[in-house]
């Protein structure tokens, strides 16, 4: 498992860390947990399923499965105490029976925007849509300055880190818009893709080892503490991406049932529906090794 620290500073213009679901069963009534202040700590760090061989003439393969990426949270003696020590612990069971929540650092910056335009490598300026999350975490907008994470589903996933350089003055969290970064883009995106602030997840699940472990501690019952390790549930995420990939789906609709993100043309038009590829479009789709099977290979 590779670890990624992320530094932790604090602000005093940030908002408070903030954690929203929809309880389940129900599901009705969106729950918000402020939690009256800044982190103590916060890290992310990857967890990947990689296969290796060899061939007899020595060149190496990689195979790619499940790519994962594991948030700690933790704060210590929190400021508001038992009172929301309790509105934790409610969410730990809903956690612990397989329901998601989200959670930002600062929940002034609580968006993630779909790309609906396909990202090429160097590229500056970007085609954004809705944010599918502003109804649950407020109509919050990038600006300049921002860092952001900017991520493909897995297995492919493809992850890079930018800043925000500008943002037009028409962007909106209803409608999106374009936003232009500085550094340029690192990778080709050759499928759907998001921007989210770089501190925010907005479908955090827990692992199955972690279950009925307690996320909240006490000193004498007086001195209440947060900790608690998500992974973002990125097929879950995805399913809220409002462009078009022709690989994955929402359990709603089929690969051919969407229509076309406004702004930008499905960059897999060169696989059907049975995983064939077809003319020079599919060599891409070949060498990023993406098909049915649902794996990612790669010779290197």
């Amino acid at each position: 498992m590779d670890l990624l620290l992320l530094p932790y500073l604090e602000d005093d213009d940030m908002g408070n860390a903030k954690f929203y679901y929809f309880p389940e069963p129900d599901a009705r009534q969106l729950r918000t947990i402020d939690l009256g202040e800044k982190l103590g700590e916060l890290f992310s760090e990857f967890q990947y399923d990689v296969a290796e061989s060899i061939s007899r003439g020595g060149r190496r393969y990689l195979s790619h499965g499940l790519q994962r990426e594991f948030v700690t949270i933790q704060r210590d003696r929190m400021i508001l105490g038992e009172d929301v020590a309790i509105q934790l612990e409610s969410m730990q069971n809903h956690l612990d029976r397989g329901g998601y929540v989200s959670f930002c650092a600062d929940s002034d910056k609580a968006y993630i925007h779909p790309f609906l335009n396909t990202v090429e490598q160097e590229s500056a300026t970007q085609l954004f849509g809705s944010n599918p999350f502003k109804d649950i975490t407020g109509a919050n907008l990038p600006v300049t300055g921002d860092y952001v994470t900017i991520q493909t589903d897995s297995p492919t996933s493809i992850i890079e880190k930018s800043k925000i350089a500008g943002v037009d003055s028409s962007f909106s969290s209803s409608t999106g818009g374009n936003i232009t970064f500085n550094p340029k883009m690192v990778y080709t995106y050759p499928e759907r893709a998001f921007l989210r602030y770089y501190r925010f997840w907005p479908t955090l699940r827990r692992a199955a080892s972690d279950i009925g472990q307690n996320i909240i501690t006490n000193e004498n019952g007086r001195l209440f503490s947060l900790n608690v390790r998500l992974y973002l549930d990125t097929h879950t995420l995805f399913n809220f991406h409002s462009g078009f990939d022709g690989i994955d789906r929402s359990p709603n609709f089929g690969p051919q049932g969407v229509s076309v993100a406004s702004g930008g043309a499905n960059p897999f038009a060169a696989i059907d529906t049975t995983g064939s590829l077809h003319g020079e479009d599919g060599l891409l789709a070949i060498y990023m090794g993406l098909t049915n099977s649902g794996g990612f290979k790669k010779q290197l």
